[in-house]
């Protein structure tokens, strides 16, 4: 037999036995979640032998005068900024990245590589420059009202956060949890400070004839933790005129020079809560129901899913082994104004629940 038989023998076996590609490669079906899990932990633990990690010993005498000795591989993973993103490879595999959420302004200059799915509250916080002009107060409150108004109503804002003022707790123990509303709390504060301020002047003449007028300054710092990740300062220049003790008007033009500015504001502040704040929710048990402190306010919805891991402290002291071990995939089941309720549906919840676990959602970002 030559070899153009052989060929045309093997193009028959071929014809007769048609492959499919699907055999080779997966469809889109569901990927058990008990594998995406397994890939995730996979991920993270290479993602955290990368980074940050350290080994701590420990060694004592047991009561026969024999040595014991314990070793743990420890990680400073900050896992509240970590956005967890899954994919199929080119061979249909399930795999997941790790990404770190920038963390300078230099970092986040060039470029955001992460989003985070879920909005944040914003608690905001306004002060007022002490000052002992009766009529430089007065400017200073007008502004303020127009501030939180602007940024509480602000739709570049609220695509990204759930801002509201923070304000102090008042009325009786019975009033505060019976008849108001749910106090919110939040990870994200804005500190919005205001002054009016008289202007400096070159002049040479007397403090009391010198009128280079006045300017209302407003400092901005959000914080999240203690950390700031994001700052702003703008002035704006009110009439050269004296200052009477009576509440003087406010200009439109000031009012316009306000909303314009706090327009910048508001879309640096929601770019930075998208790329620089972290992306968690706290995960709580109440009545025996798994929940997160997040709902409707911060778009959970039904079915989404969330990566239920130990927080950064909580992370850095079980040792990277046990850390590893106490991760779950939940998926959300209900969802409230202020929480959700979850269902695990792959791994297993470690012994504490509190404010060592939090809950981040998977999917932050999209390679495909």
């Amino acid at each position: 037999m030559n070899s153009k038989t052989l060929f045309f023998a093997f193009v028959v076996a071929l014809g007769s036995s048609v492959v499919s590609a699907d055999e080779f490669f997966p469809g889109d079906e569901p990927i058990d979640a008990a594998l995406r899990l397994e890939s995730i932990k996979a991920s993270l633990l290479d993602y955290a032998l990368d980074h940050s990690v350290y080994v701590s010993t420990q060694a004592w005498l047991d009561g026969n005068g024999a040595v014991e000795e314990n070793v743990l591989l420890l990680s400073g993973l900050n896992l509240e900024r970590v956005r967890v993103n899954e994919y199929r490879n080119a061979f249909g595999v399930a795999e997941a990245a790790i990404i770190e959420a920038p963390t300078t302004a230099v970092e986040s200059w060039y470029g955001c590589p992460v989003t985070s799915p879920v909005r944040r509250r914003l608690a905001l916080i306004s002060h007022i420059g002490q000052t002992s002009s009766v009529a430089a107060r007065n400017i200073a409150h007008a502004a303020q009202r127009r501030v939180m108004q602007h940024l509480t109503t602000s739709q570049s804002l609220l695509a990204a956060a759930d801002p509201f003022v923070n304000v102090a707790a008042a009325g009786s123990v019975y009033a505060r949890y019976m008849q108001q509303p749910k106090a919110k709390s939040a990870d994200l504060a804005l500190h919005v400070n205001i002054s009016v301020q008289q202007r400096a002047s070159r002049s040479l003449l007397a403090p009391s004839l010198r009128n280079a007028g006045n300017a209302l300054t407003v400092e901005l710092a959000m914080t999240e933790l203690g950390e700031v990740i994001y700052e702003a300062e703008f002035a704006a220049r009110l009439p050269k005129t004296v200052l009477a003790a009576s509440m003087p008007e406010v200009s439109q033009d000031l009012l316009r020079e306000l909303d314009a500015r706090l327009a910048e504001v508001a879309l640096q502040l929601t770019d930075q809560i998208r790329c620089r704040a972290s992306s968690k929710l706290n995960v709580s048990i109440f009545r025996g129901e798994l929940r997160v402190d997040g709902g409707e306010d911060l778009g959970v919805f039904p079915g989404q899913e969330f990566l239920l891991v130990p927080s950064s402290e909580g992370f850095a002291t079980r040792g990277l082994n046990a850390a590893i071990k106490s991760i779950a995939i939940a998926q959300v089941e209900r969802v409230n104004r202020q929480h959700a309720a979850l269902r695990v549906v792959a791994g297993a919840l470690p012994n504490a629940i509190g404010a060592q676990l939090i809950a981040v959602p998977l999917a932050s970002m999209d390679f495909m």
